[in-house]
């Protein structure tokens, strides 16, 4: 059975690239807020403390955009704590979301399965195919 994280990380990379995907080549913004649910309401939470801060939430959006930045699948020269501006798809990135798996030859890509998954509210297959862009993108590294 996956962990809860790994699960959320899953359903984040998948939109995140599906976004990036269906946009490419052009850039955009990845802000929490476009990504999780409640929006703009759920993005921010009230401190006694410190204020208005991101919600834990948004937190762990930011920690998935950032791995993946990280990882080789973003492109972007505007990273902040709150927001990644100006991303795009790496090489890597965009060919493992071209990719079809042998066992889908002559069905959509994996980047073209995301977006709709994304569309139809399918985060099982969102799951699954965030996972396959992941490993094609490290064989891609491989080879």
């Amino acid at each position: 059975m996956a962990l809860p994280n790994i699960q959320r990380f899953n359903e984040y990379t998948g939109a995140i690239l599906a976004s990036l995907y269906e946009n490419f080549p052009m850039r955009k913004a990845l802000v929490a807020q476009d990504f999780i649910e409640g929006g703009a309401d759920a993005a921010m939470v009230s401190d006694d403390f410190l204020g208005e801060r991101p919600s834990d939430e948004a937190e762990f959006f930011m920690a998935t955009a950032r791995w993946l930045v990280d990882a080789g699948y973003i492109l972007t020269n505007d990273a902040a704590f709150s927001y990644i501006g100006n991303a795009t798809l790496t090489p890597k990135a965009l060919e493992a979301l071209n990719a079809v798996p042998d066992s889908l030859t002559g069905k959509a890509s994996i980047g073209e399965r995301m977006v709709g998954a994304v569309k139809a509210g399918a985060t099982q297959v969102l799951r699954t195919t965030a996972q396959e862009a992941i490993a094609a993108g490290f064989k891609a590294l491989m080879a």
